[in-house]
């Protein structure tokens, strides 16, 4: 999981769902000027072993997520519950959008 949260944020937020098959936390730096769209959290996670650009997928439904991602060299599906978020996301260039995470993770179930 990545954050713009600081990672003991981010482990009280998921507390209440049990555990969770998650690589790892990786919550932002004690640089602010490292936060989204800054793809300083995204390329930790990389380089923790949790994966790579060719294999990572960004699930987001900001612009900042999106230029994070394109900027880290990874791809990038929009979480738009809405659309207005639907525009800004295919406006920034984002070609894949889901309004739902249920659809989303049924398509991955199936591979």
């Amino acid at each position: 999981m990545v954050t713009d949260a600081c990672a003991e944020a981010a482990h009280r937020y998921l507390r209440p769902y049990g555990t969770l098959p998650l690589a790892g936390v990786h919550g932002r730096a004690e640089d602010l000027g490292l936060l989204t769209p800054h793809p300083d959290c995204l390329l930790r996670a990389l380089d923790s072993g949790a994966g790579t650009a060719t294999t990572g997928l960004v699930i987001g439904c900001t612009v900042a997520e999106l230029a994070a991602a394109q900027r880290a060299g990874l791809r990038f599906v929009g979480l738009a519950r809405n659309a207005t978020t639907d525009r800004q996301l295919r406006e920034a260039g984002c070609e894949t959008t889901v309004t739902s995470l249920t659809s989303l993770l049924e398509a991955a179930r199936s591979l």
